[in-house]
């Protein structure tokens, strides 16, 4: 149906900052660095839409971007006169200014091509609005692998890597150390800032790895040294403790589980598996404001190949609970027990960027030699930038000889 000349659009005009009034019932809320986000538009691309007022001066629609005006000190503003509409409509349209915009959607595909060419462009790509992570997940290539997901390679009999070793994989970290040490896990995260810490410490049950002795004794040494960082340095911290640690840990603000049905899960019952999934800051999905979820994942995958664990964790199980504790699903995972390396491989897979930490070098070969398998590229040493096989090559020919 063709538009008709009747469809109102108000008056163009200027009118002082000053004078201009909030709505004061205004559901819609602007962070301090959301409106430092507007000014830095305005000051960029100059003030490219006006606020909308009512008769009174009463702000419709535009408050960030007054709150933005006032930051850069503007005497003025452009505003677009509503006097026409009824105290319903502007109540109303106060809201659905707000919500029609967050229904659209982005083509993906098209949005990457654009900022890649902004980028080429040398253009400032925080002026777009995203935030770092958000732009490192949109122009990450999410992997489907040349390996299944699950599979691990074997532990071998001399370690390749050195304690104290950073190795690149791609946008992911990975360093040998200690996670119990806040400056290894400065080392492991290079300035980036960890959003979810989602990991499977060992479970003091008498398996040992290599050179760590799985005791309870060596499992409250590790808790204590470990949580106070982890929680502090991210805003989402999932545990899986196992069904006899949970005294171990802090008190949880909330949590979560997975188990497999019989016939399928590898616990040490030989018939299912349960655990538990101990959760630390505010269930982000609340926390934005986006509503409950499940709290509870049951699986039907089996046993990853040949892990020897107590309690593997397939990466069905792990991408679950990354969705869970990430709605974004472009976070920053800190991984401080990388192991096997389930974790790195699920960041791979979706887009996310892993920081890992992993004491026993045997393991962090492990992880390493895994990543390659599934991605089909090679790890590099961030202290020389030799690849995993240079390294390999000069190390255990050393020992040979």
């Amino acid at each position: 149906m063709a538009l008709t000349a009747d469809v109102r659009s108000g008056t163009l005009e200027r009118r002082s900052v000053s004078d201009l009034i909030p709505y004061a019932r205004n559901a819609r809320t602007h962070s301090d660095g959301q409106v430092a986000q507007i000014a830095a538009s305005i000051r960029e691309f100059g003030f490219t839409n006006p606020v909308l007022i009512d008769a009174d001066n009463g702000i419709i629609a535009g408050h960030g971007r007054v709150l933005a005006a006032r930051k850069l000190g503007l005497a003025d503003v452009p505003v677009l006169v509503l006097d026409y509409l009824t105290d319903a409509q502007r109540r109303a349209y106060v809201i659905a200014d707000n919500k029609l915009a967050l229904n659209a959607g982005w083509d993906d595909e098209a949005l990457r091509a654009e900022i890649e060419s902004l980028g080429d462009d040398e253009f400032d790509l925080t002026l777009l609005g995203f935030d770092e992570a958000e732009l490192n997940a949109l122009m990450a290539e999410k992997s489907e692998g040349l390996t299944d997901p699950d599979e691990v390679p074997e532990v071998g009999d001399m370690a390749v890597t050195e304690l104290g070793e950073v190795w690149l994989l791609g946008r992911h970290r990975l360093v040998c150390g200690d996670s119990t040490d806040a400056l290894v896990l400065e080392k492991a995260l290079s300035g980036a800032d960890p959003h979810v810490c989602l990991t499977d410490p060992p479970y003091g049950v008498g398996f040992n790895y290599n050179s760590h002795k799985d005791t309870p004794e060596a499992l409250n040494e590790i808790v204590e040294g470990f949580m106070p960082l982890v929680t502090t340095l991210c805003r989402t911290v999932l545990v899986t403790c196992g069904v006899k640690n949970i005294h171990f840990y802090p008190k949880p603000d909330w949590i979560l589980s997975w188990s497999s049905p019989a016939g399928v899960g590898a616990g040490p019952w030989g018939f299912c598996c349960w655990q538990p999934i101990l959760a630390y800051g505010k269930d982000p999905y609340l926390r934005g404001g986006m509503g409950s979820r499940p709290d509870s994942y049951t699986s039907n995958a089996g046993a990853p190949k040949e892990v020897k664990h107590t309690c593997p964790k397939p990466v069905e199980v792990w991408e679950w609970f990354m969705d869970r504790a990430d709605p974004s699903k472009c976070a920053n995972f800190l991984e401080p027990f990388s192991g096997s390396g389930t974790t790195l491989i699920c960041c791979e897979r979706t887009g996310r960027v892993s920081f890992s930490v992993e004491k026993d070098p045997l393991y962090v070969d492990v992880a390493v030699k895994r990543w390659q398998d599934f991605t089909g590229k090679q790890a590099t040493l961030e202290s020389t930038g030799q690849t995993f096989e240079e390294v390999m090559l000069v190390r255990q020919g050393k020992e040979a000889a």
